[in-house]
């Protein structure tokens, strides 16, 4: 995984962009795949159309005690500093610390095995998911602050099917834009995700791979 932080602030102050790369596939190269898609199930192609015209729009608290939990969780990466105060009502949120915003509602024996959301999941047999790529972009003059109400629409930019040399990829490429209470959008978050067939080529469920431990899973009738 490679972290990659650039700033770009000219004399008028403009965006901070943290890029998150990683090393999985970048399938903007075009070397590594081949010109046309291998046919897909109607079943899937109808998903990618609905996907194509998702919005889902949440709303979370920036809460004081959820914010300064992780504050004295997360170490302090200032050696020079070893006193810092908690933060307070009105403080700007830290960079990233919005992850622990608008966690996903959905029961645990609907989730994946790995405990992750399902709502953007390919169906089958496009089950194994994994993870291709991903960006914030932070706006220096629209933040988030400690006690603010704010809101995360997520919206699909983009679904794209592309063939390997020895199989189909479906990249589900998401945008969340999160907004402060005044309805200004702070940050800009992207995530894409690559869907494949399992290894066998079969079609098993995608908590299937879930390790069979007493009292963690509910054991399949």
């Amino acid at each position: 995984m490679i972290l990659r932080q650039s700033f770009r602030q000219p004399i008028g102050y403009r965006k901070t962009l943290l890029v998150l790369q990683t090393c999985f596939l970048r399938h903007h190269s075009d070397s590594m795949l081949l010109p046309e898609a291998k046919p897909i199930p109607e079943s899937v192609s109808s998903w990618i159309e609905a996907m194509k015209r998702t919005r889902n729009v949440e709303t979370d608290r920036v809460d004081l005690s959820r914010v300064t939990q992780l504050y004295c969780t997360l170490p302090n990466r200032d050696p020079s500093n070893d006193s810092r105060s908690l933060p307070q009502e009105g403080d700007p949120l830290g960079l990233g610390h919005h992850l622990v915003l608008f966690p996903p509602l959905i029961p645990e024996k609907q989730l994946n095995a790995d405990g992750t959301d399902p709502t953007y999941n390919s169906p089958p047999p496009f089950t194994r998911r994994m993870w291709a790529g991903g960006s914030f972009e932070f706006d220096p003059n629209h933040v988030i602050r400690v006690g603010e109400d704010v809101t995360c629409e997520t919206t699909v930019s983009g679904v794209d099917v592309k063939a390997s040399r020895t199989d189909t990829m479906i990249f589900v490429n998401q945008r969340r834009q999160i907004r402060n209470i005044n309805g200004h959008t702070a940050i800009t978050e992207r995530r894409t995700h690559v869907f494949l067939r399992p290894p066998d080529g079969g079609m098993h469920s995608a908590r299937s791979n879930a390790l069979s431990l007493p009292g963690l899973l509910p054991s399949s009738p």
